[in-house]
């Protein structure tokens, strides 16, 4: 009866281990997605400059009026970036 309980426990260990194993994989898989949107965010062209009439976070259903208000501001054209900001292109 002692060897059964020792052979649980192992596996329970086990079990254990495994768990935090992907949960560690979990977190830095989580941290590669968040830097590559960080990263996306840095990386605006010189030429784009942030629209002076959109209000709110810029999502990627609202491109078309960032691209028309940027339009209307002047610029060529207008993007959502990562960042949730609506960018004017040709500034």
């Amino acid at each position: 009866m002692p060897n059964a309980f020792k052979n649980s426990s192992k596996i329970r260990d086990s079990l254990r281990t495994s768990v935090a194993m992907v949960q560690i994989k979990l977190l830095f898989a989580l941290l590669a997605v968040m830097t590559i949107v960080l990263m996306e965010a840095n990386t605006v062209s010189a030429r784009d400059c942030l629209s002076g009439t959109f209000g709110g976070p810029c999502w990627a259903w609202s491109g078309e009026k960032c691209r028309r208000l940027c339009i209307e501001e002047g610029h060529v054209s207008g993007h959502c970036s990562g960042g949730m900001k609506c960018w004017c292109e040709g500034c």
